[in-house]
């Protein structure tokens, strides 16, 4: 009788055990500093392949809808992610550039006077037949 109830309580020991394995290794996380060269190598690599354009060939649709542009400009008003953009070379106030920020970096206010670059796409024209930016980078000079 003393083997069957040490036999028994073997087996329920034996039964309680399980073959899971658990990692030994935690998950790897990226790093901020490893998010941060990711993103200035993308960065770099969006404003790569812009050209710079200008007023004109902006508002004449010499520019194709979609395509990677780089525009310089003056703000002249800001406003809940749009603003409006003076070219820097254009004395004439009438000639705008509308911008949606679509920023992939932090989003901070822009000053109205300051001169911008703008990276991003081209959006064809608003009702108003202003040319419209989807701006992705937009750098303070």
């Amino acid at each position: 009788m003393k083997k069957l109830i040490i036999f028994m309580m073997t087996a329920v020991l034996l039964a309680a055990c399980s073959n899971e394995e658990t990692p030994d290794t935690p998950e790897t996380q990226e790093t901020p500093a490893a998010d941060k060269q990711t993103n200035m190598g993308m960065e770099k690599g969006l404003k790569a392949g812009t050209t710079e354009q200008d007023y004109l060939s902006l508002s004449q649709d010499k520019v194709p809808i979609n395509s990677k542009v780089k525009f310089t400009g003056i703000v002249l008003r800001f406003e809940q992610g749009t603003f409006e953009l003076k070219s820097k070379t254009d004395d004439s106030s009438n000639e705008v550039v509308w911008v949606d920020d679509i920023r992939m970096s932090d989003r901070t206010e822009i000053p109205e006077g300051t001169t911008v670059t703008v990276y991003g796409t081209y959006d064809g024209k608003n009702d108003d037949g202003d040319p419209r930016l989807k701006g992705i980078f937009i750098d303070a000079e």
